[in-house]
């Protein structure tokens, strides 16, 4: 007899009074059956709360959250410590998925015991309509060798930074206490949260298919290359180092380094021509740990496209520098 576990989809809510809606409709519309909705309202000032609250008096599946205005990261743990389920999926509220995304997960889940399974990811616009496909991974990915699958990891090869795209084992985000840090304290709180998944992960199943939609807007793409996130960043990355410190992984830890100095350098060739980028990339460049990582790109680990980087980051005079972090990073690599 075939297993249908719960699964707790929490969405983390604040001002989306026009989208709220089309998100929670495009869960309650989902094949697979076994599903509760965490809807954490992280203290919105529109009407957003009120909508909740009418969604979950109309439809018993749908559970409300209301908190004070404490950032993402804060709210989806409100929803890790309320979700009753099996599994654990997180959906962004401007977002919204396809109809079989759940009952495809569930069932690569079970069949496979994976801790998480993810899925790819398209870009839609505000209307709903699909434009671009920003994330697909290869068919199923089996996770033996940390160090090679941390390389995969930097060149976006078969695991995505966010998590709206995955399904993870409760038991597993539980046995390892992995939770999500405040936005205060780091930027991109999902990507310290799947790093430390990641080091604890014995397996993962990618499909390529695409069941989850990106809500794409201005607004989104500018809170993300403030200035201040490259702080925030390295604070991120020094979370994580301090935990593995001790593992004794040189591979792992240089891929680590790796993957922080990107971060930060695509955050850089996007604001490199505001007056408070330029003092930010002198102030984080100054600083003993981003020495030390640009120090690593010298290791015999390191392929020479990767010492040239780090020369060129080192030893360039500041002018040149903004100019090779906007001329290589923003052509090479987006968000």
């Amino acid at each position: 007899m075939q297993r249908h576990p719960l699964v707790s989809v929490i969405v983390p809510v604040f001002n989306e009074e026009k989208r709220l809606m089309r998100c929670v409709a495009s869960l309650r519309s989902q094949t697979y059956e076994k599903i509760e909705i965490l809807l954490v309202d992280d203290g919105s000032t529109d009407a957003t709360g009120r909508i909740a609250d009418e969604l979950a008096r109309k439809y018993g599946q749908i559970r409300v959250f209301h908190t004070k205005n404490q950032g993402q990261g804060l709210a989806k743990n409100i929803g890790l410590e309320h979700a009753a389920g099996e599994y654990i999926g997180f959906v962004d509220a401007d977002d919204f998925i396809e109809n079989k995304m759940y009952e495809k997960m569930v069932e690569h889940a079970l069949k496979s015991d994976a801790q998480i399974v993810q899925c790819s990811i398209s870009r839609a616009d505000e209307n709903g309509s699909v434009f671009q496909k920003i994330y697909k991974p290869s068919k199923e990915v089996w996770v033996t060798d940390r160090g090679a699958f941390f390389r995969d990891w930097i060149s976006y090869g078969d695991f995505s930074h966010g998590c709206c795209n995955k399904l993870y084992q409760t038991d597993f985000l539980d046995r390892y206490r992995i939770r999500f840090r405040s936005n205060q304290e780091v930027c991109y709180e999902d990507l310290l949260f799947n790093l430390e998944a990641a080091y604890h992960l014995k397996k993962l199943v990618s499909l390529s298919e695409c069941y989850y939609y990106y809500t794409y807007t201005q607004n989104s793409y500018s809170q993300s290359v403030k200035p201040g996130n490259s702080e925030k960043i390295l604070r991120l990355f020094a979370c994580f180092l301090r935990k593995i410190d001790s593992c004794g992984d040189e591979i792992l830890i240089y891929e680590v380094k790796n993957l922080a100095l990107k971060q930060i350098c695509l955050v850089f060739s996007r604001v490199i021509w505001e007056r408070d980028g330029r003092l930010s990339m002198r102030k984080l460049m100054k600083t003993e740990q981003m020495r030390d990582y640009l120090k690593a790109l010298d290791s015999p680990m390191s392929p020479p496209y990767r010492r040239r980087i780090g020369k060129m980051l080192r030893f360039l005079p500041y002018p040149l520098k903004y100019v090779y972090l906007y001329g290589y990073f923003r052509k090479r690599y987006e968000w």
